[in-house]
Formats: structure tokens, sequence, C-alpha cells
């Protein structure tokens, strides 16, 4: 034990996590893109892995809050309307990357095959929008909140390329943990930042029951390629099931995945033992050691 004591402080807004650590208020904190620059000019260790995927959580795909987002054409649009890249690169700079499926490289439920299956066209968005009988486009609420830092900017980013496509995003952002966990069960979508985890794992969120899915809508085919792949024991078939789940999903557009992004933390200089790596995401403060100029 190198601590006396561990103190955790609560501190949704970036600036204000920065400026604690700036002031000695805090050792370490949570950084994003944007305050890790100022963080590094600072003095402060930047570390960083590759952590989880961003995308908008289409949660009312029956259309029962909002009929528009029982299209698949609809949903499909919105995926089509995205600037992936711009996104990424405005959002998380050099701490992301565009994406398009709910994963990232490297897991057991990303395919290559199905990189870049929504190619930013604005135009053809529009197109599926008036199949849809919504040539003028619909209101779309939101829920963000910063369960993982940025979630509010990247709602605010992406509501406005939706705007172009007529698409308005009425974007709501929580006071509270509490009050999120109820303003999401009545929302028909909301930003959320994945923690990358197998897809049995994420498939209890989004799927059947999960907390993801407050509307409980459901598709027999995703249902299917679901249980034969948790139950799978063989990798390479059950990645097989995995790609052709994913597949399902873009299909559908059950989600509007748009970007990956690292994990960042922030430290003070001299704080040692952040033992951070693609298998330790989330370091033990206990396991820190003071290094120079400790704080208890």
């Amino acid at each position: 034990m190198h601590w006396r004591k561990v103190v955790v402080s609560i501190i949704p807004e970036p600036n204000a996590a920065l400026a604690a650590l700036q002031t000695g208020q805090v050792d370490y904190a949570f950084g994003t893109s944007r305050t890790a620059a100022s963080a590094r000019e600072a003095g402060f260790q930047v570390l960083h892995e590759p952590y989880l995927f961003t995308q908008v959580q289409l949660m009312d795909r029956a259309g029962a809050l909002v009929p528009a987002l029982g299209d698949q054409r609809v949903r499909q649009a919105l995926n089509l309307a995205l600037d992936r890249p711009a996104l990424a690169t405005a959002l998380f700079g050099e701490f992301g990357r565009p994406n398009n499926q709910s994963s990232v490289p490297g897991t057991d439920s990303w395919s290559d095959d199905l990189d870049g299956r929504y190619p930013y066209d604005p135009d053809r968005a529009r197109a599926l929008l008036a199949e849809a009988g919504y040539p003028q486009g619909f209101t779309l609420p939101m829920v963000a909140f910063n369960l993982q830092p940025g979630q509010t900017e990247a709602a605010q980013a992406v509501a406005a390329q939706w705007k172009a496509i007529g698409v308005d995003v009425q974007i709501s952002v929580p006071a509270s943990l509490a009050e999120f966990g109820q303003q999401f069960r009545r929302s028909p979508s909301m930003m959320f930042f994945y923690g990358v985890n197998p897809m049995y794992v994420m498939g209890t969120e989004w799927f059947g029951n999960g907390y993801a899915n407050p509307h409980k809508v459901s598709d027999p085919e995703i249902d299917a390629l679901f249980a034969a792949g948790a139950a799978e024991t063989d990798p390479v078939r059950r990645a097989e099931l995995w790609t052709q789940l994913q597949t399902r999903m873009l299909d559908l557009a059950w989600m509007v995945p748009f970007g990956a992004q690292d994990k960042i933390v922030l430290a003070r200089p001299g704080l040692e033992g952040i033992d951070l790596g693609p298998g330790n995401l989330d370091p033990d403060p206990v396991m820190f050691r003071a290094g120079e100029a400790a704080s208890s």
C-alpha cells in the first residue's frame, strides 16, 4: 500500500478536471483530446490506449416515440449523413479515428470487410428521407451525459451534421447520473461512448432486456445470431457469427457509430505505477506510487 488514503472526486467537466490537476487538487484525472494538449504543454503526463467506440444509440427503432425512426431508410440516412473523418478529427484529434462499426479493430466482433459500410453521402441521405416520407426531415430528441468525457460535445457535432439533411436534434443534458438514468429510458436516442468488451457482453446490454434497449425492440435474426455466438466455443466460428451479427445491425442501422477513441489519462509529473495498457484500461490508483511531490 502506497497511500494512507485515496480520495476519488467526480468532476464531469473535462476542463474542470484539468484545472483541478493544475492546482494540485488531484494527481490523476481522465482527459480528452482537447485537455490533453494543454496538459502536455503544462508538463503533465499524458497516457493513452485504444479504448472505446462512439455512437448514437437509436433506441426507438420501432418508432413508438419518433415514427421516423421506425423506418430502416431513415436510420440508414442518419448513418450516411455523417462525415466520420471530419468528426473524428474535430472531436478526438490524434487520439481518435473514424469508425462505422459497433466495435474496434482487434476485437472479436470487428470485420475489415464491413469497414466503410456507410460512406459520407448526404445527397443519398436526403433521398432516403424523402422516400420514407420525410423530405423536410424530422425532430429527434437525444440525451447526452458525460459518462465518458466529451459525450455532450459529440452530440452537438453530430447534431450539426444531421441538421444539413433536415434532422433537428434536440439535445437534453441531464444534471446528474441519476437524472441520466431516468431520461435515457424515455428517450428515442442517446449519445454513448462504449468501452470495448466482447460482443457477448455488449449484446446483453443492447438486445432483449438489456438496459440500452429500454423500448424492447427485437429482431429475430439478431436474437438468433447473438444466442448462437454466445454459446459458441470455437473462436473462429464465434467470430463468423459476430460478423454476421454486425452485418445485420448495419443493414438495419440500429446504431450510428462514427468514431473510435483512445482512453486518455492525465497525471502530475512524478506519479508512478500507472500501468495503462490494452489489458488494463482502468489502472487501480491504490497501486500508484508517490514519486515526486506526493499527495496523500
